[in-house]
């Protein structure tokens, strides 16, 4: 009786031994992943710069590889997510010549906050979109933020939701909308708030104002003069932070964009390299004072990485070739120029190229076509694919047509024949008709006179 109840004690024990295994196997599995992980080698590694950032990130638009990594998963309370996500909904759904009326709401929050171009804002007036975007792009005006909010005609839980669904299109992890307590007479009565995101989701809403052509507008425009209707016309003068950047960048900085909250200041920038990389970078600084970090941060970038050229266009590809379906072989050519970014001391590829085909290769096979792509493989894994197609093009020989054109492409001599074969015809035909226009107006000279 004792030995049977001392069982029963250890039977739950016995029970949880598997589920202990499990455990252990589950976590150095995970531990071993994330070794893994991070013994992967970053394109990005050794490269550092002298800032007193709290995080960042710089990518290059091209390939979307990212070139600087200054804690840029980390979530922080920054909350200039909503305002950045407002300019986007802005470019993609309002052209910048469509006229907007002040609303009293505007007004008022226009008197409440004066912006530096010492225009005030009357109830009933209308000014573009254009000058409402610059506005607050330049002067983070608090009355253009209202009055583009205005424009989407939506209560601000419908602002959430239309913030949220377009942060879900663009994978957004950090990033969240809501509606602030206590925003009674302030900006977040009608512009949600974004209490938290980090610098891999700015630069994912940077990435997609750069791809639309509006948005890009904006951010690229320089100092503006504008006409705007304050009881008659009048030139207003809106003045940008792009024209720092250019200037401490020589010329290579493009688009801009700089603000503050309570705690810290966004920059933003996008430009070219001497190589050709086009580069956005964008830094996160505390205390809310802006520095020249970021234009350090690009300075960096040309000056550690360069821009290859890859393959060239009508470049053969070594060692490989591929077989029609009528059995002629063939040798395959790069479709395209391709280039890559590395750093300067390192061209961080794989030594191994893999090669895709798209076979069965039915005729007619025509040159300039993808018939296939070969497959470069950076040593963080990212891939860079390059299009082939035939070096020569192959015609169906299902037909007398087809198969002189073919023995025209394998015999030289065969076509130097046919050519001059048919100039020679083309120049009898021609003497005969120039022999036979002649004797008829030879004969109409001496036919009878009236």
């Amino acid at each position: 009786m004792t030995r049977r109840m001392n069982n029963r004690r250890r039977m739950p024990w016995r029970r949880l031994i598997p589920l202990i295994c499990l455990a252990f196997w589950l976590v150095s599995k995970g531990l071993s992943v994330q070794a893994a992980t991070a013994a992967a080698p970053q394109i990005y590694s050794g490269f550092t710069i002298a800032t007193n950032a709290i995080t960042g990130t710089a990518v290059d638009t091209g390939s979307r590889g990212v070139l600087y990594d200054l804690d840029r998963q980390q979530q922080l309370p920054l909350t200039l997510a909503s305002r950045l996500m407002l300019l986007l909904l802005v470019s993609e759904s309002f052209d910048a010549g469509q006229m907007v009326t002040v609303s009293s709401e505007v007004a008022a929050i226009d008197e409440a906050y004066p912006t530096e171009d010492q225009l005030t804002l009357m109830t009933g007036q209308r000014v573009t979109v254009e000058y409402l975007t610059l506005r607050f792009l330049y002067y983070d005006s608090h009355s253009a933020i209202v009055a583009l909010t205005e424009l989407f005609n939506r209560s601000i839980d419908q602002m959430i939701a239309l913030m949220e669904a377009r942060a879900r299109s663009l994978e957004l992890a950090a990033t969240t909308f809501t509606q602030k307590p206590d925003s009674r007479s302030t900006v977040y009565e009608w512009l949600p708030y974004s209490p938290f995101t980090s610098a891999e989701d700015l630069m994912r809403i940077q990435l997609a104002i750069l791809n639309n052509a509006q948005g890009y507008a904006y951010l690229s425009r320089g100092d503006a003069y504008l006409q705007v209707d304050a009881g008659g016309r009048r030139i207003v003068s809106l003045r940008s932070p792009l024209t720092e950047y250019r200037v401490l960048s020589e010329d290579k900085i493009s688009a801009a964009y700089r603000a503050s909250d309570d705690q810290y200041t966004l920059e933003m920038v996008f430009g070219i390299t001497a190589d050709g990389i086009e580069t956005a970078c964008l830094l996160v600084l505390p205390g809310g004072e802006a520095t020249d970090g970021i234009t350090a941060l690009f300075s960096g970038i040309e000056s550690f990485y360069t821009r290859s050229r890859l393959v060239s266009r009508g470049d053969v590809v070594p060692s490989l070739q591929e077989t029609a379906e009528n059995g002629v072989t063939f040798g395959l050519v790069y479709l395209d120029n391709v280039s890559y970014t590395h750093p300067r001391n390192d061209t961080f590829l794989k030594e191994t190229i893999s090669y895709q085909g798209n076979p069965p290769y039915r005729l007619p096979l025509q040159t300039g076509v993808a018939t296939g792509q070969v497959i470069f493989e950076l040593r963080n894994g990212f891939r860079i694919t390059a299009s082939v197609g035939p070096d020569r093009a192959i015609l169906s020989d299902n037909s007398t047509y087809a198969r002189l054109l073919m023995a025209m492409q394998n015999n030289r001599n065969l076509t130097a024949i046919l050519i001059g074969t048919v100039g020679l015809l083309f120049l009898f035909l021609l003497f005969g008709t120039a022999r036979n226009v002649a004797r008829a107006l030879y004969y109409r000279r001496l036919g009878p006179k009236r």
